[in-house]
Parts: C-alpha cells; sequence; structure tokens
C-alpha cells in the first residue's frame, strides 16, 4: 500500500480492531498487533527521523527483516495441521 500524507496524522479512516489507541496508532517500531499490518514513517516510529523521508531507511530495513521473519513463522507444516497461521506481535 502507498499512502501519502498531508500536514497532520488522522488515523480516522482506520476501522481494524485494536489498531488505534486514543487515535494513534498502536505499535511497536510499527508492527501493530494485527498480524500482516505495519506502518512506516509515523512520528517517532522510532527515532527523530522516522518521518522524514532522508531518514526513514532504517525503520524501512527493520520492518523489511521484521516481514521476512514473520512469513518464515508460517510455515506448511502449521498449514497442513490447521495450526494457526498468524504470527506473534512484536516482543
Amino acid at each position: 500500500m502507498i499512502w501519502s500524507t498531508g500536514f497532520r496524522p488522522d488515523y480516522s479512516w482506520i476501522h481494524v480492531p485494536g489498531v488505534l489507541t486514543d487515535g494513534t496508532v498502536a505499535h511497536r517500531r510499527g508492527v501493530t498487533e494485527v498480524p500482516g499490518l505495519y506502518f512506516l514513517g509515523l512520528s517517532w516510529q522510532h527515532t527523530r527521523g522516522s518521518a522524514l523521508l532522508g531518514f526513514v531507511g532504517d525503520d524501512a530495513a527493520y520492518l523489511a527483516d521484521r516481514i521476512a521473519a514473520d512469513q518464515q513463522a508460517v510455515t506448511p507444516a502449521k498449514v497442513a495441521t490447521g495450526l494457526p497461521t498468524s504470527p506473534s506481535p512484536a516482543p
């Protein structure tokens, strides 16, 4: 998904249970409690530069590694046995 923002955050359009807390995104370094839902570019997501195009690379690399790890956690064995395939939330 590509998400462009304006002058201030507005998450009122997000209607996914457990994602918003007091009008802000509930996350840890961009990882939400909702399997497969991640955010990038939030103010102070991890550092002061998180919302700045020139500095978002560290957050992007962290999320890419986390997404890859979450995908590996969904193994064919879990699918075959009927076990839940959703990765666990961020520690």
